[in-house]
């Protein structure tokens, strides 16, 4: 007989739950930040590559430090367009 598989809850799950999540952006750059943030017990952690100068290689090495830990994690990253002098029609 197969026992069921039991999945930890999602943090949609966790959010409808009684308790308040605590969480906080990332916009350090620092991966030891970032981990020091996941390992300190928060539920969440959003990593803004939206508001902050981070390349691709910054946020893949912010999800790498964060991986280990419960926290749920979020990254926001807009690929940035050269500026352009003209108007569009």
């Amino acid at each position: 007989m197969q026992s069921p598989l039991e999945l930890p809850p999602t943090f949609a799950d966790r959010l409808a739950g009684p308790r308040p999540l605590t969480g906080m952006w990332v916009s350090s750059g620092s991966a030891t930040a970032a981990e020091i943030l996941a390992a300190s017990g928060l539920d969440w952690l959003l990593i803004d590559g939206e508001h902050s100068p981070y390349d691709l290689g910054t946020v893949t090495d912010l999800l790498r430090a964060v991986a280990p830990y419960p926290a749920a994690v979020r990254a926001r990253h807009v690929t940035r367009r050269a500026s352009s002098t003209s108007c569009p029609s």
